[in-house]
């Protein structure tokens, strides 16, 4: 059988200009700009508020991360549909429900929803949230998937704190992962909470460490991306699977 060579110039031919800007944008990590926004945000939580989000009329108390314009709820909401959620197949479990925004959204479609946070005010408002809504939803207080042995699930959306950092204050445990050990504990568990054909859909970003998403146990697919030049920040949905074993 005879071999066939390429030149490296015939490769590089083969090459979009725009995957060259996408790969210059991509490598990029966030601006000082990204670090103003990080600060709003973080003054967003410690005020709290009432929200109009998605037709859902939510109370979120202070310490609670709102799903206001812009949040990364409203970008998890807004690709609701590319991630395969707008067809309710059975379960879903929400991990760090805080208000309890894509959980309602959730069941308002027609899924059978739990919503989970690691703080307890999060959970009471997100029950507060239910009865306002007139929506059925289980809302439980778990660190991770502890609250749910032997429980599985058809999907599992997790909205996580993505900035990765060594030192986190519990004022930015919305908002950020100390080393990202939250995802990484998030990607060692799954598996054992999701039903034969189960998925994770889960939202990262240019803060979050790149390292963790290479794993062999899992097949990963983006589905959705958006990126701001100012801050040079990025964030994507991903959609998660099992590899078999």
């Amino acid at each position: 059988m005879s071999k066939q060579f390429y030149l490296w110039s015939d490769i590089m031919l083969d090459r979009s200009p725009l995957t060259t800007l996408l790969e210059t944008a991509i490598a990029k990590k966030p601006a000082l700009a990204f670090y103003a926004g990080y600060q709003d945000t973080l003054e967003a939580i410690n005020r709290g508020g009432h929200f109009n989000f998605a037709g859902l009329e939510l109370m979120v108390p202070g310490g609670v991360y709102p799903p206001r314009p812009g949040s990364a709820t409203e970008f998890f909401c807004k690709n609701w549909s590319a991630a395969g959620l707008s067809e309710p197949t059975g379960s879903l479990l929400e991990l760090g429900c805080g208000s309890g925004a894509l959980t309602l959204h959730a069941a308002r479609l027609g899924w059978q929803a739990t919503g989970s946070d690691i703080d307890e005010l999060a959970v009471v408002a997100a029950r507060h949230n239910a009865q306002r809504n007139g929506l059925e939803a289980e809302f439980v207080c778990s660190d991770l998937f502890e609250a749910f042995k032997g429980q599985r699930f058809d999907a599992v959306i997790f909205n996580q704190p993505f900035v990765h950092k060594p030192m986190v204050s519990v004022e930015e445990r919305t908002l950020a992962s100390a080393n990202g050990e939250l995802t990484r504990r998030f990607f060692d568990e799954a598996a054992g909470y999701l039903r034969p054909g189960g998925k994770l859909v889960f939202s990262y970003s240019n803060c979050s460490d790149d390292q963790l998403l290479d794993r062999p146990d899992w097949t990963m697919e983006l589905i959705a991306c958006d990126y701001d030049a100012l801050g040079q920040y990025w964030r994507v949905l991903v959609v998660g699977r099992p590899k078999a074993g």
